[in-house]
């Protein structure tokens, strides 16, 4: 079961970055950006994400936020 667990999350890793980086509206990116990091908080292509979405939507201090926190850990 084990394996079988992990080959999931990897898919929706998979999944969940491929609609991030698709055209998605910048507040459901910011809020699977956050279920990513919530299951990987050192995931540094959810990060980026998570920063874009906030960029785009004028969150800019949001972003800066976002990586501070990211860096902390």
């Amino acid at each position: 079961m084990r394996i079988e667990r992990d080959r999931l999350r990897v898919a929706w890793r998979e999944a969940a970055l491929a609609r991030l980086d698709g055209d998605i509206e910048p507040g459901a990116g910011i809020e699977l950006a956050a279920l990513l990091l919530e299951s990987d908080p050192l995931d540094e292509a959810a990060l980026r994400a998570q920063m874009t979405c906030y960029a785009r939507s004028g969150q800019n201090a949001r972003a800066r936020e976002a990586y501070r926190v990211f860096a902390a850990n």
